[in-house]
């Protein structure tokens, strides 16, 4: 059933998928469900590339290489705010 609800909002949001998507990265703590997720791309491919990690770093290291070269700066400088930021407070989004 979820499989059809995502496949669904690619279709309906392709435009926008495209236009605003460079790559995801979804996050995981089980095996078991990250290889299904990766098993379901494989069936209903994504606009973008897509994978599956079992670690936040790991995710925002590899999306970051789909960025061209001033997004990167950005998100790099981010970052450190990021870091020096104290937990739970917010700091801009990256955008295309």
């Amino acid at each position: 059933m979820q499989r059809r609800a995502i496949t669904q909002m690619y279709i309906d949001y392709e435009r926008e998928t495209r236009a605003h998507l460079l790559a995801s990265g979804v996050v995981g703590d089980s095996t078991v469900i990250n290889g299904i997720i990766t098993a379901l791309n494989w069936l209903t491919p994504t606009p973008h590339p897509f994978k599956v990690f079992s670690s936040f770093i790991d995710a925002e290291r590899w999306v970051i290489q789909h960025f061209n070269r001033d997004l990167r700066g950005q998100v790099m400088a981010q970052g450190i705010q990021r870091a020096a930021a104290p937990c739970g407070s917010a700091t801009p989004a990256a955008t295309r």
